[in-house]
Formats: C-alpha cells, structure tokens, sequence
C-alpha cells in the first residue's frame, strides 16, 4: 500500500489532468451532453478496406474489425473509449513535463493549462467527436509516448504509416512534425547506442510515412473497388450519408453543395489539361469562393496571438544554441506554422481546423525543446508571466476555458438533413 501511495502523491498531476480531461469535454465544451456522433462524423465510421485500399478507409476499417455494429451510439460508445485512452496519454506526458519543472510549478502549470484548454486545443476533437483528423493526432500522440520506452519506440514507423493511412495530408502537418521530434531525441541521446538506434528508427520512418503518403497520393483514386452508385448503396445500408465521400472518393457533388464544388470540379478537370502551377491558382481561387474572408481574419488572427508567444520561445531557443541543426528545428517550426494555416486557408474552407494543427503542432515541439534542452526557457517564462503579473494570466486563461472553436468553418446544415 505504501508504494500505491508513494505512486499516486508522485504522479498526482497525471490523475488530476485525467479528471480534468474528462470533466472540462464533458460539462464545458459539450454542455454537459454525452459524447455522440453527428451524421458527418459517424460516416467516417461506416468505410473499410472491402471498398478499396484507399487512404481514408483506415478508422473505419479498425472500427469494423474491433466493433463491427453500425449504429451511430455504438460508433459513438467506442469513440469515448478511444478518446479515454486519448487522454489517459496525454496525461502520462503532461505529468512528465510537470515533474520535470517542479522547481517552476506556477509557471509549468499554467504553461500546460494553456495547452490543454485553448481555443485551438484539444476541445476541436470534442466540437467535432470523432471528426476524422482526430485520428491523425491519436496515432501521433501514441507515437510521442512509445518514444518513452526503449522497446516500443521501434513502433514509431509503423505509427508514421499508419498516419498515412489516415490520409496523406499527414505528410504536410503531424509526419514532419514527428521526425523533428524524433531529431530532438536523436540530439539529446546520452549514448552512441541510443543514438543509432534513434537514428535508424528515424530512417525508416522517412522511409515509412513518406511512402505510404506517396503511393496515397498516386494510386488513392485507382484502388477503389466499388463504382459510385454501388458506393452510396454500401454507405446506406449502413444508414450513413455520403457527402463528404462523394467528393473525396469520385470527385461528385452531392445537388445541395452544388454551387460550392462546381470550380472545384472544374479544378480537377482543367488539371489535366494545364501546368502544376495552374491547378494550384485554381484550387486556390475555388477555395477563396467558398469562405467568409472576415471570419478567417477573426479566427487566424487568435490563433497567431497564441502561437506568437510559443515562437517568442523559440527565438530565445535560437538565440541561445548555436548548433546548426538546433537553429534548423527552429526555422522549420516558423514555416510549418505558417504553411499549415495557409493550407487553410487556400486550399479548404476549414481554416480553423488546419489552424488548430498548426497550434497543437508547434505547442507541442516547443514543449519537447523545454523539456530536453531549454530548461532556461521555462525561467524565462516564469519570468514573463510574473511580469504581465498572473492575475491577466489567468484571465486569459479563464476565458480560454470557456472558448471552443468550430474547426469547421463551412458546412451547410441542411446537408445532414
């Protein structure tokens, strides 16, 4: 019983964020609803690899081989579980980070605080249950804790293509950010052994998800088996809708989104006949049609008041290391937190979604930095929340709390009517 306790006062933080997790989704962000499934979402759900060996199918084909009962509560039942696991991983790393910075608790409290109840946080996967890019971030944040252990750390390929299996799109957004990671464990490594083993898991993972989203991004289209009609009769027998799949699949357009994915259409066809450049001026023009330019101001302009504070970190970071390799991780994080939201911005109408992981992304590097090789910057922070004083802190903080943001930025309600 002592040593249950002695474990339990050691790792209080890892309970607490658990619970916190928990309750904050639960009565906060949901409104004290259960967690459920929306029309859209339960449709990821219903796809598996008997339509084809195509990137999206892979949180449906686990769905099928774990539960296999298509109904929205069932989808919703095992989604909660997933999300519980979810949690209980983030609270394992978070308490790392906390026992690690003891000696600076105020600070390292309201720094994970922040991480885990911003806007652009974890609660878009809680707007959104079971939205499809939560699988992106699971898959990653399993990769992040099987680099703790030195056998399950050889996991991590298989995890990098397993992202792929998601969809390619990880080879723009969580797969670089996973191998700066690793980097980062390469670059701390206390023994030569270590080092080469880090350095081989990070070859094959470059080799893993970078071909798996290249034979996606080939040969997607190609694999499928079932011919569109046959496809929405597959979906509705199991009383799921089609419309994002119509697009993402066979490149239609269901009649009620119509007006807003004829350029795109059009996109795809004329791609055929023009320059790489050219496809691209038009993607970027048809996503322009179909966003409110106001409300992409508004939602990007919070999300880079948040992320300025996490780059102010890593220009003290820069400044103080004058290894070359450091200074790359560096730069590398200021261009993937401007290239993500631009993803956003030009070429989807989710802007807020690719903001999120474009937050979520950079939060989480700088943590890892923190944590392995700038202790001096959790000082600097103390010292700068002492300076603006804690009381705005945590009003900032407060009003966090009770601010979710739709990662969705459009999509009309009368499609899941």
């Amino acid at each position: 019983m002592s040593k249950i306790k002695s474990f339990v006062v050691k790792h209080k933080f890892f309970f607490i964020i658990y619970a916190f997790l928990f309750l904050y989704h639960f009565l906060v962000v949901n409104h004290a609803q259960w967690f459920a499934v929306d029309e859209m979402n339960y449709s990821f759900y219903c796809v598996d690899y008997s339509l084809g060996f195509h990137s999206e199918m892979l949180p449906g084909a686990l769905y099928h081989l774990i539960v296999g009962i298509y109904t929205k509560e069932a989808v919703g039942a095992y989604l909660t579980v997933v999300y519980a696991v979810f949690f209980l991983m983030v609270a394992y790393l978070m308490d790392k980070f906390l026992i690690k910075f003891w000696d600076h608790r105020k600070a390292s409290l309201t720094l994970v605080a922040f991480f885990l109840v911003a806007p652009f946080a974890f609660n878009v996967f809680i707007v959104q249950f079971g939205m499809f890019d939560f699988n992106w971030v699971f898959f990653f944040v399993l990769a992040l804790v099987c680099l703790q252990n030195r056998y399950l750390k050889f996991a991590v390929p298989l995890l990098a293509a397993l992202m792929a299996m998601v969809h390619y799109g990880a080879a723009i957004s969580h797969f670089p950010i996973l191998l700066i990671i690793i980097l980062i464990y390469i670059l701390k490594a206390d023994s030569k052994k270590e080092k080469t083993a880090l350095i081989i898991i990070l070859v094959l993972t470059v080799l893993a998800g970078a071909g798996m989203c290249l034979y996606f991004l080939l040969n997607d289209s190609k694999n499928l088996v079932y011919s569109y009609e046959d496809f929405k009769a597959f979906l509705k027998q199991r009383n799921a809708i089609s419309v994002y799949f119509d697009y993402s699949f066979y490149k239609k357009s269901p009649s009620e989104l119509q007006v807003y994915y004829d350029k795109m259409s059009q996109t795809i066809e004329e791609g055929q006949k023009s320059s790489v450049f050219a496809t691209i001026k038009q993607q970027i023009g048809s996503a322009l049609t179909t966003i409110s330019i106001k409300d992409m101001l508004i939602v990007n302009a919070v999300g880079f008041v948040f992320e300025g504070f996490l780059l102010a970190i890593l220009v003290s970071y820069f400044k103080q290391k004058k290894e070359i390799i450091k200074r790359l991780i560096v730069i590398a994080m200021f261009g993937f937190s401007i290239v993500i939201p631009l993803i956003g911005v030009f070429f989807s109408t989710d802007y807020s979604r690719w903001m999120s992981h474009a937050f979520m992304l950079l939060f989480t590097v700088v943590l890892y930095l923190l944590y392995f090789d700038f202790a001096g910057g959790m000082r600097k922070i103390a010292a700068f929340f002492s300076r603006v004083g804690y009381t705005f802190v945590y009003l900032v903080l407060l009003l966090c709390f009770g601010t979710a943001i739709s990662p969705y930025t459009f999509f009309p309600e009368d499609v899941l009517s």
